[in-house]
């Protein structure tokens, strides 16, 4: 599944070398860009919703919105119950997958970060040689780029969210918070906590992102909205799981971390027991909506 973008619903879909110039010329175009008001809408991605029981429509809505992949059933009689629910916010896709049946995934190199999240059941997964993990609620899987990925057992009652995380977008986010180009390539912990603490917040940030875009009036379907929220992900998973530069950026106050970032996170910190919405983050942010941001200067 090496390709990230979403394709046209068909019928069984719910929905849901730069050139040289003169000096003045690059002034005069930077200038233009910086004047340039931001669009309130952010750009269309339309969401994926599927219900399928054929196992071929499966592997394909999974290459098409994540990774190619090969599935086998563990139990050839079983019948599939498969249901996709998938959008994209920038350069995060996220999707909540059920396929009710046991079985195997097979994939290449994925090429992007990726967190997969049971949200019932349980999923037991591999990359490269080493022994399988076991995926629970309690504890997500986090994949690296450049590993060839297998999923051992996907059990049937296994609901996860799937978040795929562009691997050039979350280096870049990692060294604008160090401030300093990374010393080494970024790895993840292959399990994230998220039953408590930042793991279980992100999960709770992810979750309300998948929602409200796959409803057609939804916040992130705003630009001011989208981007920030795009900048919460990356930053909330570099400090929710673990990995060599995580004790780094956990120290106070990063003057490089976006106040309004900071504000969501501390509040879903702070009330790990209240259902946030992307409105009330984005007030506690003090983000901008096309109601209340009042005209531009």
């Amino acid at each position: 599944m090496s390709r990230s973008t979403h394709p046209a619903p068909t019928g069984r879909h719910e929905t849901g070398e730069p050139s040289a110039r003169p000096a003045a010329q690059a002034g005069a175009a930077l200038r233009a860009e910086a004047t340039r008001p931001v669009p309130l809408r952010a750009e269309a991605t339309r969401p994926v919703r599927l219900r399928t029981r054929d196992l071929d429509e499966a592997r394909q809505i999974i290459e098409q919105n994540f990774y190619r992949n090969a599935i086998d059933l563990l139990q050839p009689t079983a019948a599939l119950s498969g249901y996709f629910a998938v959008s994209r916010l920038r350069g995060v896709t996220l999707g909540v997958l059920q396929l009710g049946a046991d079985l195997r995934m097979r994939f290449g190199e994925l090429g992007a970060y990726h967190v997969d999240i049971p949200l019932s059941g349980a999923m037991a997964w591999h990359q490269g040689g080493v022994d399988p993990h076991l995926a629970t609620v309690d504890e997500a899987a986090v994949f690296q780029p450049g590993r060839t990925t297998v999923l051992d057992r996907w059990s049937g009652d296994c609901r996860l969210l799937a978040v795929k995380l562009e691997r050039s977008a979350l280096e870049l986010q990692l060294e604008r918070l160090l401030e300093a180009p990374i010393r080494s390539p970024l790895r993840l912990r292959p399990a994230m906590d998220v039953s408590r603490g930042h793991g279980r917040s992100w999960v709770r940030l992810a979750r309300m992102a998948a929602e409200d875009a796959q409803t057609s009036q939804g916040l992130t379907g705003q630009e001011l909205v989208a981007d920030r929220l795009h900048e919460a992900l990356l930053i909330g998973l570099l400090l929710a799981a673990d990995h060599p530069y995580r004790e780094e950026l956990a120290r106070p106050v990063r003057p490089s971390r976006p106040a309004p970032v900071k504000r969501a996170i501390d509040a879903m910190e702070a009330h790990p027991e209240h259902p946030f919405t992307v409105a009330a983050l984005a007030e506690i942010a003090g983000v901008g909506t096309p109601d209340t941001a009042g005209p531009r200067p």
